[in-house]
């Protein structure tokens, strides 16, 4: 029995010292406390500078620097929290390989220290305007031809309804329409390079402002821009003056930051699909309710049963032709491609960026490939965005941007209009695609073939090019007064235009009933006409004074503004020495 107590009392004391050298252990490792450095990214692998990195469940707490490197006091078993504005918070072990290259995404949704603004920037807590905006993420989701295209249902206020799904083509030189857009106007003109998504807010189109010029453009590159914001009530956009009615789509570029320089390339491709088309009647379908139509007005029918059967089996395809003119002529898929450069970097002295784009959309139309030329409702697109940023002294900083676009429609000599309506208005029974001996066909009420309008008849290509110049210089005078400063704002446009005709008609041929062939219509020979070329220049300055200054709990701001608008504008219709030379002068001047 005395044995049993003591083989008991032996293993209590062994466990007791196995136990109390656990936990000797344990706090030996926990004690080596020391520094444990590491490095933050985000998910392009560019550092994060000023990401806050904690020790959970203490008050240690650093920031990473412009290399995105830290160092903290912490035990290898201790958790770290690195935390970044617009980033998902991260945990990761402090004794982890991690630490290395810890990798944070970018949130959907922003939430900036400062808002753009009309002509600045605010704090969002002591903004008192209604203001909605969007950021960079929301707007790259898809690749489109416009940014516009991102906006529907994404600010509050806005309303949006999709005309078309491709660019309209202009029919003529149109940079007169382009930049009377661009001077602050009293009626509703819209943007004019947006012809396919129609923009209300406050029952009225809004005035485009982009960088803090007004600017008639919607197809800047969405991963330049940095927000758009809708300023929605008369506060939010009072310094337009009486125009401030209309609202206000600010669209603010991305500025340059300091940093190692970067590269990033991006390639996108998508498919565009029509939202719905019609399905027409079948031939069968059509000459039955045709003729059910005539008897309901008292009038004898057309089609006989002999012709119903015919429809029905496709047995006289030249006599009684079923064409579906939608399958025939038109794509079940449009591609769309997209390749983007951006190039940054810099100093705390002098930092840039620099954008290049191009962008390629191919038409819905069909197209012959033995043709040298392209017929489709196509679009291509260059751009060039460029933004350099020096600080020339510590209260004196100068910001230079520069844009271009070369931008070149085209689309079917009769123009893919035209085509659409036909389309809507020709039956399957109408003629068929061609006669028996190659030649198109047609009716003596249908004498231009589809077919033919769509593929053969030339082609029309309006040219486009544009050049835009800012110019920024602030200077800080809060040695003189704290909070005043001065600014001054010119920017330069240049727009030129070219409208292209090289279309052609050609005859259609009707079925005699002998087997001869009878042309209709008049062909007309490939023209080789610029209809018109007209250029444009714009300028706009703008001078202001500002005083922004908090006391305590309150906060003081003010601006005094002058604005200086003036755009000439020279057309000259078919390539004659006539010149229409308009010059249209604006000057504002604004106490707020």
């Amino acid at each position: 029995m005395a044995n049993s107590y003591y083989k008991i009392y032996v293993t209590i004391c062994f466990l007791f010292v196995l136990k109390s050298g656990y936990v000797a252990a344990q706090n030996t490792a926990q004690s080596a406390q020391g520094n444990i450095s590491g490095s933050v990214f985000d998910e392009y692998n560019v550092p994060v500078k000023e990401a806050l990195v904690t020790v959970k469940g203490t008050a240690s707490r650093v920031r990473t620097d412009s290399a995105g490197r830290f160092s903290i006091n912490a035990m290898p078993v201790s958790m770290l929290v690195i935390s970044g504005s617009n980033y998902y918070t991260q945990e990761v072990m402090a004794g982890s390989v991690k630490l290395a290259h810890i990798r944070l995404i970018s949130t959907y949704l922003r939430s900036p220290e400062r808002i753009n603004v009309l002509y600045g920037t605010a704090n969002p807590d002591n903004n008192l305007g209604s203001i909605a905006s969007i950021y960079t993420n929301q707007l790259t989701t898809t690749p489109s031809t416009l940014y516009t295209y991102a906006l529907p249902g994404q600010l509050a206020g806005l309303y949006t309804k999709q005309n078309s799904g491709f660019v309209i083509p202009q029919t003529g030189a149109q940079t007169t329409t382009v930049f009377i857009g661009n001077l602050v106007s009293h009626n509703n003109a819209s943007s004019n390079d947006n012809s396919e998504i129609a923009l209300t807010l406050r029952g009225q189109n809004p005035i485009t402002i982009i960088d803090n010029v007004q600017r008639e453009l919607s197809s800047i590159d969405p991963e330049s821009i940095e927000s758009i914001s809708v300023l929605k009530d008369g506060l939010s956009s009072i310094l337009l003056g009486i125009n401030s009615s209309r609202g206000v789509l600010l669209v603010t570029t991305k500025r340059p930051e300091a940093g190692k320089p970067h590269i990033s390339f991006t390639a996108q491709t998508a498919l565009q699909q029509p939202l719905g088309l019609p399905t027409p009647l079948s031939a069968y379908q059509y000459s039955y309710l045709y003729n059910e139509a005539l008897q309901n007005d008292g009038r004898q029918p057309i089609y006989t049963g002999a012709d119903f059967n015919a429809y029905r089996n496709h047995t006289d395809p030249q006599g009684h032709p079923d064409v579906n003119w939608f399958n025939t002529l038109l794509r079940n898929y449009s591609p769309l491609t997209s390749y983007r450069l951006n190039v940054g970097g810099g100093s705390s002295v002098a930092r840039y960026t620099i954008s290049l784009n191009y962008l390629d959309q191919l038409g819905m139309f069909k197209t012959d490939p033995a043709l040298s030329y392209n017929t489709n409702n196509d679009l291509n697109r260059y751009m060039l965005n460029s933004n350099v940023y020096v600080n020339v002294t510590k209260k004196f900083t100068v910001e230079l941007q520069l844009f271009g676009r070369v931008q070149q429609f085209t689309q079917p000599g009769v123009g893919y209009g035209s085509i659409l309506g036909n389309l809507y208005s020709t039956p399957n029974n109408a003629y068929p695609l061609l006669n028996a001996d190659g030649s198109f066909a047609g009716t003596t009420v249908y004498t231009n073939n589809l077919l033919a309008q769509a593929q053969e008849s030339g082609y029309q290509r309006t040219n486009s090019n544009d050049v835009l110049a800012n110019l920024d210089l602030k200077y800080d005078l809060g040695s003189v007064l704290q909070g005043l400063s001065v600014n001054a704002k010119g920017n330069l446009a240049i727009a030129s235009q070219g409208f292209l005709t090289r279309s052609l008609q050609n005859n259609a041929y009707i079925t005699n009933p002998n087997g001869s062939y009878s042309a209709i219509g008049t062909p007309l020979a490939q023209s080789n006409v610029f209809n018109s070329v007209s250029s444009a220049r714009y300028a706009f300055a703008q001078g202001s004074v500002n005083y922004d200054r908090s006391f305590g709990k309150n906060n003081v701001s003010a601006l005094a503004l002058y604005d200086y608008r003036t755009a000439v504008l020279m057309v000259k219709p078919e390539i004659t020495t006539l010149i229409v030379t308009v010059i249209i002068t604006f000057y504002k001047l604004i106490v707020h």
